[in-house]
């Protein structure tokens, strides 16, 4: 009977190529072209009796690096929240797909995570945290769990977060309600200004969650940041006829859904927020009196029926070209949100409207109220309301009363 060779298998959650030798698995390449290439050398080499690449046992003292990161990602597919996993799983992917794959733990140097992330030019200094936090992480875990002696990019450091300090005001937001024309875009945009909540919760919102009696949605632990306790969020009159009416539309799942009837994701969020940025871009070029590139009509006239084609494909490339130089200038004059700009403008709005930051951490979800000081409240960003608060802390009163006297 003709032996059977093993064949090569593709893994979904590392997105790579993989084949089974005996009771070892070998990793290939997230290339289908290169992975099959490496399969028919490792086979030969096998035929011709030839040496093998060096074990790549996790029991060995340096194994390689993509099979500590691919057994890091398999202990997060199976105990971390899917979210979670996608983060590290994307992170890991484009470090993995950028050192060789015979890289061993013991050659491994930071200059091979600079290097890997020098292939993206735009990324900003958050990216760049995530990423190198992504495969320290990985590391560290392989080191408590004795699969390596010691993490060889430990000392690596990270550029600082940059924060984002947009707080929509009450006047943004209602500029930005008026432009939306999305009517599940801007439920999602109501609910975060109304609410003050987290993204992450905001997508998770259900029917079964819903306390309308007591104007409050409660996440159980598990749907919770920390998981450790029921998150509750109070909802006011504007917020409850939303949830009510979305109640009605999705009596199961999420209640939050785009225009295709799915829950929304993140990349679905920051395209929503993309098109709202290209339309307060085109609104402000209109007013500036830009008027948008108008493409030319092809025409097939004259043109001989063998370069029609070309001429087609062509005309298609130039339509492209002049629709991403009216995007790009669009974005120059457009204003970029994100949710997180609504939940700061939620917190500031209730500090200035008199509530207690004791009681505004418990609204936001934080255990106390170093948070609510230090990244949410951006009421330095009134000058109005600053300036009538050191008016108050000299005992002046508001400006008005001060002009009387």
């Amino acid at each position: 009977m003709r032996r059977r060779h093993p064949q090569p298998f593709w893994r979904e959650f590392t997105r790579c190529w993989y084949v089974q030798i005996g009771k070892q698995q070998v990793r290939l390449s997230p290339d289908r072209e290169e992975a099959f290439k490496m399969y028919h050398d490792l086979m030969k080499r096998t035929l011709e009796g030839l040496p093998s690449p060096p074990p790549t046992s996790l029991g060995t003292r340096s194994p390689y690096v993509v099979e500590v990161l691919d057994a890091f990602l398999d202990w997060c597919l199976r105990n971390k929240a899917q979210p979670t996993f996608v983060y590290y799983r994307d992170n890991i992917q484009r470090f993995v797909s950028r050192i060789p794959s015979t890289l061993l733990v013991s050659d491994l140097k930071p200059f091979h995570v600079t290097q890997a992330m020098s292939d993206f030019p735009n990324w900003g200094n958050n990216t760049k945290n995530d990423f190198i936090s992504s495969v320290k992480r990985a590391l560290n875990w392989a080191v408590d769990e004795e699969l390596i002696d010691r993490n060889p990019i430990e000392r690596m450091k990270k550029p600082a977060r940059e924060a984002r300090e947009t707080a929509v005001s009450p006047e943004e937001y209602a500029r930005v309600v008026a432009m939306v024309d999305e009517p599940k875009f801007l439920d999602l945009i109501e609910l975060a200004w109304e609410t003050g909540a987290r993204v992450q919760e905001l997508r998770q919102f259900e029917a079964r969650f819903v306390d309308l009696a007591n104007g409050r949605i409660v996440l159980p632990p598990s749907k919770a940041k920390g998981k450790k306790y029921h998150r509750v969020i109070y909802l006011t009159e504007r917020a409850k006829a939303i949830v009510e009416r979305l109640m009605q539309e999705s009596p199961t799942g999420a209640l939050l859904r785009n225009t295709e009837g799915n829950a929304w994701s993140k990349n679905a969020i920051n395209s929503a927020f993309c098109r709202l940025e290209l339309a307060f871009g085109r609104k402000a070029l209109k007013e500036l009196g830009i008027e948008p590139q108008v493409p030319p009509r092809f025409r097939a006239d004259g043109i001989p029926s063998e370069r029609l084609a070309q001429a087609r494909a062509s005309h298609r490339a130039l339509v492209r070209k002049i629709r991403k130089e009216d995007e790009a200038l669009a974005k120059q004059h457009g204003v970029k949100y994100h949710l997180g700009a609504f939940r700061k403008g939620y917190a500031t709005e209730a500090l200035k409207n008199g509530v207690d930051t004791a009681t505004l951490a418990h609204l936001l979800g934080h255990s106390d109220t170093s948070m609510v000081s230090r990244v949410y409240a951006k009421v330095q960003q009134d000058p109005k309301f600053m300036a009538e608060a050191a008016r108050r802390a000299k005992g002046l009163g508001s400006g008005n009363k001060h002009d009387a006297e």
